[in-house]
């Protein structure tokens, strides 16, 4: 494999790192004491079928720049595919050694690797020593006396529990999506909101109202934000619509951060648009009423 660090040694973390959490960081963050240039060997990670096809937290492009933020100067990202059949010491020889030139290496201690997954982190070891590098495993990170996952958060998400997840990942979980048109019935009943669709492949929170927080040219807003199919206008994509407190602008084909802070109430059905709108007007005022910022 092509050396992609100009002979440079190199601190390599290994992983998924679907979503970034706070035990994927603990790696990273040794890894980045290491006094060498540090980089990061991770799948693209909608090539990786996960647990209950329940999709990734974030797009591969977010999480790549969600490491780089991290400190990794080198990263390779390859489908799972590509590599799936190799040894595990062709990994080590082609992937550790030759691209990346790795002189440490750094994993939790549940890492696998290898065709079907067949070693770990003794055989890894073993490898490393063979090819003259130094192995740091680093054990699970806890939460609540459990040690944190990705399969953790994707629980919290689903249920609604969005200040667990926001603990376990380190940061508020949220979407960074270009605004598309929609409807317009918000603004018709006086509370225009934005809309941005949810990335395909992700994992989808529980469908309800947020309160939210927004980010958009360096000023953070509070905002109310509804994740899901919008049933009582007949919609069945799921996107995000958020109501931004205090502002009141067309913001079509702007990227806008929106992130979760607290559920509020699970999606419903409304009988009719005056109930619709009552029922917002009340999530706004509680959502001024329990204002971040």
């Amino acid at each position: 494999m092509q050396n992609i660090t100009g002979k440079q040694q190199t601190a390599v973390s290994l992983g998924i790192f679907d979503g970034v959490h706070i035990g994927h960081r603990a790696v990273l963050s040794e890894a980045g004491k290491s006094g060498l240039e540090t980089a990061v060997f991770t799948f693209s990670s909608e090539t990786v079928t996960t647990k209950g096809n329940r999709g990734v937290i974030y797009p591969n492009d977010r999480k790549l720049k969600m490491l780089r933020s991290l400190g990794a100067k080198y990263i390779l990202s390859p489908d799972f595919s590509s590599l799936c059949e190799m040894s595990a010491e062709d990994f080590v020889k082609e992937v550790l050694a030759s691209a990346f030139s790795a002189k440490e290496v750094y994993c939790g201690e549940d890492f696998r690797f290898g065709k079907g997954a067949a070693a770990g982190v003794k055989e890894l070891e073993n490898l490393c020593d063979k090819y003259d590098m130094k192995l740091k495993t680093l054990p699970p990170v806890m939460f609540d006396g459990t040690a944190v996952s990705s399969t953790r958060i994707k629980d919290a998400l689903e249920s609604g529990n969005i200040q667990a997840a926001n603990a376990m990942l380190g940061e508020d979980f949220g979407y960074y999506e270009r605004v598309i048109h929609g409807n317009e019935l918000g603004r018709t009943l006086d509370f225009p909101t934005i809309n941005q669709p949810i990335p395909p492949d992700t994992v989808l929170p529980r469908f309800g109202v947020y309160l939210t927080e927004v980010k958009l040219d360096g000023k953070l807003y509070n905002g109310v934000s509804n994740v899901g199919v919008k049933p009582t206008v007949g919609k069945n994509k799921p996107l995000i619509e958020t109501h931004i407190l205090g502002l009141d602008k067309t913001l079509y084909g702007e990227w806008v951060s929106v992130r979760l802070k607290r559920f509020i109430r699970e999606e419903k059905r409304f009988a009719s648009l005056d109930e619709l709108k009552a029922q917002v007007d009340l999530d706004i005022e509680n959502a001024e009423r329990n204002a971040l910022r």
